[in-house]
């Protein structure tokens, strides 16, 4: 059972999807202008590795990376 947990919060935290909604949640609910996406951020890939935040990447290779990553959980 201890196991089974584990997996649950692996999945979660692996769990693009989940991390985008609370993103937008927070972002609609916010009583402040701004969001923190860090979590997003660390969550979100680019071509298979994690997205350097220091760095500007193409948006449309950004966007077409974030919609392989999302398409699984839309199908």
């Amino acid at each position: 059972n201890n196991n089974n947990n584990n997996n649950n919060k692996n999945e979660k935290n692996d769990n693009i999807m989940a991390t985008l909604q609370t993103l937008f949640a927070f972002m609609q609910e916010s009583k402040t202008s701004w969001v923190d996406p860090i979590n997003f951020c660390r969550q979100v890939r680019l071509n298979g590795a994690p997205i350097a935040m220091s760095r500007q990447e193409d948006a449309l290779e950004f966007l077409n990376s974030l919609a392989d990553q999302v398409e699984p959980y839309i199908k």
